[in-house]
């Protein structure tokens, strides 16, 4: 967790909360940072999952997309991480993206029908 330290006390830097996690990037990040702060995580947390560079990139992403700590609260936790995955990668208008986060929840698409 070095790093993660390290990375968070960086002068000047630009945070956002994810998703009322506690977690906070310092923005730009390389993908080295990335990637070191990838590897921490897994030492840190050896019996989790979820810490690979892909997975921050779109934890990056989602707190970037939908900073409201509204939508984060009421409708994102609804969603499996895949569906906002793909959400984030094939809409990249705000309001397409909240509409269909909307949808997706609204009508229960699948994956599948998100790809579409």
């Amino acid at each position: 967790m070095t790093s993660a330290i390290s990375w968070s006390r960086k002068p000047g830097g630009l945070y956002s909360q994810c998703h009322g996690s506690g977690a906070y990037w310092y923005q730009p990040c390389s993908a080295k940072v990335i990637d070191r702060l990838s590897h921490d995580l897994r030492v840190a947390f050896p019996g989790s999952n979820g810490y690979s560079p892909r997975n921050l990139k779109y934890m990056r992403a989602l707190a970037e997309a939908w900073s409201d700590p509204e939508i984060v609260q009421q409708q994102l936790h609804k969603l499996p991480w895949f569906h906002l995955c793909t959400i984030l990668d094939k809409m990249k208008e705000p309001a397409a993206r909240d509409w269909y986060l909307r949808a997706a929840i609204e009508y229960g698409w699948s994956r599948s029908v998100l790809v579409m």
